[in-house]
């Protein structure tokens, strides 16, 4: 999967939408997926799909250095740090490759992760993505859309 095929998916209605702005939602207001709290200097109601397009492109894709892992890999990865932190996604897969957990996109990371069993990692991935969902204090309000997430990105790593 590529850049451009991952963010097409990232930005449809199923993933992300469009502004919103939820008083309970942590991030606060949000656009396309891209949160004032992560973004404080930016104006996210009027946030363009190219500048999210770019946000997502440098800090999000480039510093996971996707293209250097299985494809099937490659939006789980994507969208878990987005959805959930970087680092957090970079141990989820290290964690489900046994590579150390170091939140670290190194070598040894990738190595692991090209030795593997693709399906076999997204179904761990899967699991550690819902079992730290399942922990947070906002599970009942937006653990069903997480899930309806998860679910979308199952679907499409598995074409």
């Amino acid at each position: 999967m590529t850049f451009e095929q991952a963010i097409e998916l990232i930005l449809s209605p199923q993933i992300e939408g469009g502004y919103v702005f939820d008083k309970y939602d942590p991030g606060g207001e949000t656009n396309m997926g891209i949160s004032k709290r992560s973004y404080p200097h930016l104006d996210i109601k009027n946030l363009t799909r190219k500048q999210a397009i770019e946000i997502y492109r440098k800090d999000f894709w480039e510093p996971l250095r996707p293209m250097l892992l299985p494809a099937r890999l490659r939006l789980c990865l994507f969208d878990c740090a987005i959805n959930q932190g970087k680092p957090r996604a970079i141990r989820i897969l290290q964690g489900s490759v046994g590579a150390q957990q170091d939140g670290i996109m190194g070598v040894q990371t990738i190595e692991a992760a090209s030795m593997c069993v693709e399906l076999e990692v997204l179904e761990h991935m899967f699991v550690l993505r819902i079992n730290h969902y399942q922990k947070l204090p906002t599970w009942q309000r937006y653990g069903a859309g997480w899930m309806k997430r998860l679910v979308h990105i199952a679907i499409e790593t598995m074409k």
